[in-house]
């Protein structure tokens, strides 16, 4: 009676869940790697690298940070000036993909929200764009 038993892929208490640490990690793991192989030229093994990451967020939810830069269409990684380009129209961020064209909006906030007190989801996102950003500039 006095043990509880947790579904697969609820947090536990007091800690994270360890299939989502996993997949972060994975994830981390094969972005690094396909990053790599775009730098090396080996297009088929990014390629792969891409597959297996939209494979892996398919099968397990995958942190924010790696679904929000996958093509919808062809499941490519969006990588700044490999893989897509990004520019800024108002207060959206468009990635468009170069293998299949397609653009994906990001939403970082307009003017009239910089008066404003922003949300702990809008600073998020801003955040997370502009570190992609910086990474890929510098990388």
């Amino acid at each position: 009676m006095g043990c509880s038993s947790s579904s697969p892929g609820s947090s536990r208490p007091g800690g994270l869940d360890p299939v989502r640490v996993i997949v972060a990690k994975r994830s981390i793991h094969l972005i690094n790697a396909f990053r790599l192989a775009i730098e090396q030229g080996q297009i088929e093994l990014a390629r792969l690298y891409s597959d297996m990451i939209y494979r892996l967020m398919l099968k397990n939810r995958a942190p924010i940070t790696v679904r929000k830069f996958i093509c919808k269409t062809c499941h490519q990684y969006l990588l700044s000036t490999k893989t897509a380009r990004i520019r800024k129209h108002g207060p959206f961020l468009v990635f468009t993909c170069l293998n299949c064209q397609r653009p994906r909006k990001h939403y970082l906030g307009s003017e009239e929200d910089a008066e404003t007190e922003p949300t702990p989801r809008t600073l998020a996102q801003q955040q997370l764009a502009h570190s992609h950003i910086r990474s890929m500039q510098s990388g």
